[in-house]
Parts: structure tokens; C-alpha cells; sequence
């Protein structure tokens, strides 16, 4: 230490000092950055005026993200104050440089909401349009809409968020003790390399009816086949079954008679493309789940998935051969799954519903996806055996529908209906398509739509507000578009304009809601850092963003139908 000295100590203060000078420099440098970039922002809010709808300068809440290709840099939550001072604070915290997006999410109008929650589900189709503060026992969680879209949690998953610092489980907090304040959100999304600012709705923009036409289907016919193909391994044929977004994972669930048909999509697609990669891209996916799932027994093969053997998993299979490119090279899988399917069939016209098992359910489904297959068959092959059994069985099934009426029942039988109506005409097959569907379009959508949608983006939906057939789903609403062009299409054929009007409005409304459901740009992906996995894909319901192949390839089959089927002047409203 002595041999420093004087000199040491003369050589070290300039050194600190020039370190000090350095900090003070990148500090303001810092300072001056954060303050333009806060500026930028305030003016590019201007242009919209988020105080023009009638709403106070000031706001209770301001939650502001900034991301990097869909990645979260940094969240701040700033407390009540004027609109720009909220920002500019909120911008003076963000010491991170390179996003390319800032989401703003400002609260007001505050509420103490009751509780206990009532059940799991409380809130839930309130979620991203409204924010969530949960206090207990000083601890406190504050969600806004932004936040829970990204995070994809419900009130109840940030109960259990909040459980993980209180050391109390959700269903001992949800007491009288448990504090609730729901706000309402104002959100905007903001290109920061573009300056181009938009106001979101539960993290999204609303998709107007005028918005329908042929030009956007086909782009959106486009990116959800592309989901198809952007899914699949182009090495083993595999096609991701789920995905969670908010995760970035893919799920390990699987099913097969969804795996089946999408393979029968990316065919489709494949074969309207005329694109040979597309078409040895669904022969490997053919190839794979056939390998992976098909066994045989008792001279008949079947699909099996955890020790099931579905009717229906065996009809879009056996499809999935017949329209194949190359269906020779599954002979073999092809017989054995049709004498299968005859095997199940009884005299009186029903079907059994797993194969060489003895459990016989799932008549809703199983059954109509069997005969849809058939279906194929008899178009090509009027003589064939099979049409006096479709027959029997249609007038079967429709006795046991109307007896007990469900949605799910509906579009399998009315497309395999009409395949089979062009042939012969059935005056049974017709009038059973208008029933069904007369039906479906009352309940399933005009009862909502009548009584009034809770909150816009669920405006063309196929939901049953009274309960008892279950929730909104994409899957739903594709299978669904996918029978009502099939009866807009006999309606037209025989003449019957007032149901070919009102099959017409419905697939509309349809077609909007499926819009509204679908990953199509970064506005929608602002939380995604894996584009290609969510890009074309359909969110379950508007609050829920997890993507399932069956959201997309029912979709895009009812599509292939609308754009092929109807002229420019039947997408106007």
C-alpha cells in the first residue's frame, strides 16, 4: 500500500472522477432517451385522443409493456393521474432499449365487486376487457386486460398467482376476507418502429361485418392452411395437435379422429393448390398417424389412442385414404378399417360406437363422422351397397336427434345428407337438412343474438345461453359454417329463397366471428414471440387463447365450400 503514495492517490482521484462523469453522462443520456421516447408516445396518443370518448383526462391505472418480437422486456403499472403524466412516468421507468412495441392499458371507473367468486368460470368472459385487482391480507395482484390476454389466465388462475406469495391456496382466500376492484380498460397498441398507434379491444381490434368479403377470405383461407403446413414436420409428418400461446409450448394431448381430419384438410388443400410438396406433405401426415395408430384385431382394423377404438377416429381415417393422392399404398389400412366400420353397423340402422369394445356411447358424433365417410363413397360410387345402409341409418338417427336435440349432431349428418341428396333426392335427406339446421341457426345463434351479446366480440357466435350444450368453441363454430353451406346449398338447388336468405345471414355472422377468433397480424400477436406457430391459427373463444387444429381445419373446410359456392354479392350484409 505505501509504495502507491502520492502518486497512487493522484492517479486514482481523475480515474473516479472520469468514472462519475461517465455515469452522470449515460444517466442523462438515459434521461434524454427516456424523455423523447415518453414525448413520441404522448403525441402519438394524441392522434387518437384516448379522452375523445367521453372519458376524464385522468385515469385510476396505467399499465404499459414493452416487447421485442413478442417478447415481454419490461411491464410497469403506474398509480391514478392525468393520461400524459401517466405516461411520461411510466416511459421514464422503461431502461431498456431495441422494443419494436409498447402496449398501453389504462383503468378507470374502479369498482369493489362482490365476493366470494362464485365459481371458477366468475368473470371469465370478462377477461381482457376488464381489469382484476385481488388484495388479501395486505398482498395485492392487479391484472389488466392486456395482461390477462397475454398471460391467458381467467380471475380464478390470478387467484392462484396470488396464492404463491400469500402461502394460502385460492380456495381459502376466496372468502368475504378477499378483496375484488373490477375496472374498466381502455387499450392500445403501438408499432414503435412505424409510429402507428391502434385502439385494441380485449387485446384485438373488432371485426366489422362490412369486413366479409371474397378477398379476405381467401388471404384468410391462406394463413390458416398455412397453419396446417407450418405444423406440420416436414421430416416425420407429425402435425402439432395444440398449442398455448401465451406459453410458447405445444401440448403432449392428442386425439385422433381431429388428427384424421386435418390430414383430410391439408389433402384438400394440397389437391386446390395443385402443389405436389403440399400433396407429399399430407401423405407423410397420413403416413405418420396411420404408422402411429392403426392396429388390427379380429380381421379389422381401427385407430387406437389410450385404449379407445372410436367409430369416428375409423370414418376420417378410412376418408383420409380415400382421398388420398396415393390411396394403393394404404390398401391394406383402408380394408381393414372399412370392414371395421360395416362391422359396427346394425340392422336397424345404428352403429356401435367402439370398435371390438364394449362401451357404446357418443352417439351425437361418432355415427355422423362414419357415415360422412360413406358419404364419399356413395358420391362416387352411386350403386355402392353402402347408400341402402346410409338410408336405414339416416332414418334411424334423425328419429333418435329429434328426441334428443344437440348442436353437435347437426353438421356431420347434413353434410353427409347432402352428398347423398345429390345423388338421389331424397325428399327425407331434404327436409331432415332444413329440420336440423332451421333448428341449429334458432338456438345456436339467433337466441344470443336476440337476447343481446354481452360484449361485441362475441357477435355471430354459436353459443346456447340457456346452457346444456356446452361452451363456445372455433371448432364449433368451423364445424358448424361447414353443414350450414351444404343447406344454403340445398336451399339454392331446390329453390327455397327464404331459407337460402337465412342460411346466408348466418354464415355471416359465422364467418365474423371466426375472424374475430383468428391470429391473423401483430396487432393480435403482440404477446407471441413464435409467430409461425400462432399465425393463421383460431384462439378457442375471444378469452381464451389456446389454439387447437380442429379450431382450423373445420374452419378452413367451410371455407373451401363459401369461396367456391357463393358469389360477391352474397358476402353483403
Amino acid at each position: 500500500m505505501k509504495a502507491l503514495g502520492k502518486t497512487g492517490v493522484l492517479l486514482a482521484v481523475p480515474a473516479a472522477l472520469m468514472i462519475i462523469g461517465l455515469v452522470i453522462y449515460l444517466s442523462k443520456r438515459g434521461h434524454n432517451r427516456s424523455t423523447f421516447e415518453s414525448q413520441r408516445l404522448v403525441e402519438l396518443l394524441r392522434s387518437l385522443n384516448p379522452t375523445s370518448q367521453g372519458k376524464s383526462e385522468s385515469f385510476d391505472s396505467l399499465h404499459l409493456a414493452v416487447r421485442s418480437q413478442g417478447l415481454l422486456l419490461k411491464r410497469i403499472r403506474v398509480g391514478p393521474g392525468h393520461w400524459e403524466s401517466q405516461v411520461h412516468e411510466a416511459m421514464g421507468s422503461v431502461d431498456i432499449e431495441g422494443f419494436d412495441s409498447v402496449t398501453l392499458c389504462f383503468g378507470h371507473n374502479s369498482q369493489r365487486a362482490e365476493t366470494p367468486l362464485k365459481s371458477r368460470r366468475s368473470y371469465q368472459t370478462d377477461m381482457g376487457v376488464k381489469g382484476f385487482r385481488f388484495q388479501y391480507q395486505g398482498q395485492a395482484i392487479d391484472y389488466c386486460g392486456l395482461t390477462s390476454i397475454s398471460t391467458n389466465r381467467t380471475p380464478w388462475k390470478m387467484l392462484t398467482v396470488l396464492s404463491k406469495s400469500t402461502g394460502v391456496s385460492p380456495e381459502s382466500m376466496n372468502t368475504r376476507e378477499l378483496q375484488l376492484t373490477v375496472y374498466d380498460n381502455l387499450q392500445y397498441h403501438v408499432n414503435w418502429r412505424d409510429g402507428v398507434v391502434k385502439e385494441m379491444y380485449r387485446g384485438n381490434q373488432l371485426v366489422p361485418l362490412d369486413d366479409i368479403n371474397k378477398k379476405n377470405l381467401h388471404s384468410m383461407v391462406d394463413r390458416l392452411a398455412g397453419w396446417l403446413v407450418n405444423n406440420t414436420n416436414p421430416t416425420t409428418g407429425k402435425m402439432q395437435y395444440k398449442y398455448w400461446p401465451s406459453s410458447g409450448r405445444f401440448s403432449d394431448a392428442n386425439n385422433m379422429i381431429r388428427q384424421f381430419m386435418a390430414t383430410y384438410a391439408l389433402q384438400r388443400w394440397g389437391d386446390r393448390q395443385g402443389d405436389n410438396s403440399l400433396k407429399s406433405l399430407a401423405l407423410d401426415n397420413l403416413a405418420y398417424n396411420l404408422q402411429q395408430f392403426y392396429k388390427e384385431a379380429e380381421g379389422v382394423g381401427f385407430i387406437e389412442f389410450q385404449q379407445k377404438r372410436k367409430l369416428g377416429a375409423a370414418g376420417l381415417a378410412a376418408l383420409s385414404i380415400y382421398k388420398s393422392s396415393q390411396p394403393e399404398r394404404f390398401r391394406r389400412q383402408y380394408r381393414g378399417l372399412m370392414k371395421a366400420i360395416e362391422g359396427q353397423w346394425q340392422r336397424n340402422g345404428s352403429f356401435r360406437t367402439f370398435i371390438l369394445q364394449e362401451r357404446n356411447d357418443l352417439h351425437n358424433f361418432y355415427p355422423g363422422e362414419a357415415l360422412f365417410y360413406w358419404a364419399h363413397v356413395i358420391e362416387n360410387q352411386p350403386q355402392s351397397h353402402l347408400l341402402k345402409k346410409f338410408m336405414k341409418s339416416a332414418g334411424y338417427y334423425m328419429k333418435w336427434h329429434m328426441k334428443n336435440r344437440n348442436p353437435a349432431f347437426v353438421p356431420w349428418h347434413t353434410q353427409a345428407y347432402y352428398r347423398v341428396w345429390k345423388i338421389n333426392k331424397s325428399k327425407f335427406l331434404k327436409n331432415s337438412i332444413f329440420k336440423m339446421n332451421d333448428w341449429l341457426v334458432e338456438s345456436m345463434q339467433g337466441l344470443e343474438e336476440n337476447e343481446g351479446y354481452s360484449h361485441p366480440d362475441f357477435q355471430g357466435r354459436f353459443y346456447y345461453p340457456k346452457g346444456g350444450f356446452g361452451p363456445p368453441h372455433a371448432s364449433a363454430t368451423g364445424v358448424y359454417l361447414e353443414g350450414l353451406i351444404d343447406a344454403w346449398e340445398l336451399a339454392k338447388d331446390t329453390g327455397d329463397k327464404v331459407r337460402q336468405e337465412q342460411y346466408r345471414r348466418a354464415l355471416l355472422k359465422g364467418l365474423r366471428h371466426a375472424m374475430q377468433l383468428e391470429f391473423r397480424d401483430d396487432l393480435d400477436m403482440y404477446y407471441i414471440s413464435n409467430r409461425k406457430a400462432a399465425l393463421g391459427g383460431l384462439r378457442t373463444k375471444v378469452y381464451d387463447n389456446e389454439i387447437r387444429m380442429d379450431n382450423i381445419q373445420h374452419n378452413l373446410l367451410a371455407f373451401f365450400k363459401i369461396l367456391d359456392r357463393f358469389d360477391e354479392s352474397d358476402y353483403s350484409f
